[in-house]
């Protein structure tokens, strides 16, 4: 039936986040990238919002190892203003948030939140969706 094929899908985007953690962890950034693009593309046909959160918060860690922390803070305060945030989701956000900010000037940190404020979440995802594709 319909519902459960597309809970199957939902399930394997899940899955894939939650692989592309371990994938970031070992250092293994060129599969993690791949592998959330993956998720992202099928949460976002599944409608599933809290796996593009999820995938969202994948690619602002990918964001930082690659140096590009204004962009990962941007991605993490859409992730943190979305209304459909689980606590989990969250809490993991939040604390990127911290350590990225500590990092930052306050005028990046300023730049990135009107970045994130002038931006629709759709707009943001269909801009990582595009980035992807050319890396």
């Amino acid at each position: 039936d319909t519902l459960t094929k597309l809970g199957a899908r939902q399930d394997v985007a899940r899955i894939r986040t939650e692989m592309s953690r371990s994938l970031i962890a070992l250092g293994n950034d060129a599969d993690a990238w791949w592998i959330l693009r993956e998720a992202l593309q099928i949460a976002i046909e599944t409608r599933g919002t809290v796996i593009v959160l999820e995938a969202l918060i994948g690619f602002a860690s990918l964001q930082i190892g690659q140096g590009d922390r204004e962009h990962a803070l941007e991605l993490l305060l859409m992730v943190l203003n979305h209304p459909a945030n689980l606590l989990e989701t969250k809490n993991r956000a939040a604390r990127l948030r911290s350590e990225l900010e500590a990092q930052l000037t306050w005028q990046q940190a300023e730049a990135a939140q009107a970045r994130a404020q002038a931006t629709t979440f759709e707009a943001a995802v269909a801009k990582v969706l595009k980035q992807t594709e050319l890396t």
